[in-house]
């Protein structure tokens, strides 16, 4: 069985007023020349004991690149932009 793991962060964005940082994550393995990928927005607390990634959007059909947050008034507004193409 052979296996092709492919993984990048495609964007990063620092929420400091909530200490989060949010990443696209983009990636793909290949098993017996059969390829799954996926596109996510995750998130991660930093300064914290406990690392719990969690994931924000999961979608194989928008496929996120650059991230931005807006935390001000005391909301957290996630903006993203999207591979375009096949």
């Amino acid at each position: 069985m052979e296996e092709l793991v492919s993984v990048y962060a495609a964007g990063l964005a620092l929420d400091h007023v909530n200490r989060r940082l949010y990443y696209t994550n983009v990636g793909s393995v290949t098993v017996d020349h059969v390829t799954y990928s996926w596109h996510k927005v995750e998130t991660i607390r930093i300064q914290s004991v406990y690392y719990k990634v969690r994931t924000i959007v999961s979608s194989h059909a928008d496929r996120p690149r650059a991230i931005a947050i807006d935390s001000s008034n005391g909301y957290r507004l996630i903006f993203s932009s999207l591979w375009l193409g096949a």
